[in-house]
């Protein structure tokens, strides 16, 4: 069986990129593969889009042979970090109207890893409390409230405050399943088995719109 680090390597071969991959370990215990390479533009995509599709699939194929794997999270030339700090930024600043004017904000939708550092950053603010629905989407929005208000109170919300114009909007299997391509011929059975996987993943993903 591949380790996470093998088949990352190999899902990026087929795609085309050059790369070095370093795994790390981050502050929660959670394994990173650090991928450096001189396409990390292209690789990263608009908002990070083509890097959030490549670690949803990379998780959903080791999850896929092995139901109790561990998340990994995948990251290159360490633009998760950057950005996670823009991010917490930006709602730092959204929190400030919501104390000077009482109203709530609602975020634009975000994966699950951005809502616990949002979740977590104003866990212990005096002022402002952080809400998300409970129900199972993947991707949901954050609503920024003054302390002790209900959260079904009136919403300053329209098309919500976009940190990142247009990330997450599309399913990531969609924008990788028409550029993956793993030849048959002469493979091993498990990246066999890998692809088979892909082709499955990228339909259920597809599904879900």
């Amino acid at each position: 069986m591949m380790t996470p680090k093998e088949l990352l390597d190999t899902m990026l071969g087929y795609l085309g990129f050059v790369v070095q991959i370093e795994e790390t370990t981050n502050e929660g215990g959670n394994s990173t593969l650090q991928i450096y390479t001189e396409e990390s533009r292209r690789l990263i995509g608009r908002n990070g889009e083509t890097l959030e599709a490549i670690q949803f699939l990379l998780n959903r194929l080791l999850q896929a042979k092995d139901k109790d794997a561990e998340k990994v999270i995948v990251d290159c030339e360490h633009y998760r970090s950057m950005r996670e700090d823009r991010i917490v930024q930006r709602v730092r600043e959204l929190a400030d109207r919501v104390r000077i004017s009482g109203r709530s904000i609602q975020l634009e939708p975000m994966n699950s890893y951005e809502r616990r550092l949002i979740h977590n950053a104003f866990k212990d603010d005096p002022e402002v409390a952080t809400w998300s629905p409970s129900d199972s989407a993947r991707i949901k929005q954050i609503t920024l409230l003054k302390r002790h208000e209900p959260t079904n109170s009136t919403c300053t919300k329209s098309r919500g405050f976009l940190l990142f114009s247009g990330a997450y909007l599309r399913t990531p299997a969609k924008l990788l399943q028409k550029r993956i391509r793993f030849p048959f011929g002469g493979v091993r059975d498990d990246l066999t088995y890998y692809w088979r996987e892909l082709e499955s993943v990228s339909a259920i993903a597809c599904g879900d719109n």
